[in-house]
């Protein structure tokens, strides 16, 4: 569904020259990049134990 939100925002800038469209597809893309920046130490430590314990 986000993905699906940007691509329609990224089509709206691109149709309508909308700079508004462009900065609310990139708030969106910000926030998910923060979210999974901060899930990745977790992930990653996950991922090493499991391959110490292999």
């Amino acid at each position: 569904a986000l993905y699906d939100f940007v691509n329609r925002k990224l089509s709206e800038a691109n149709v309508e020259t909308s700079v508004a469209a462009l900065d609310e597809a990139a708030k969106v893309m910000k926030e998910l990049e923060a979210g999974w920046n901060e899930i990745r130490p977790q992930a990653m430590a996950a991922s090493a134990n499991e391959l110490s314990s292999a």
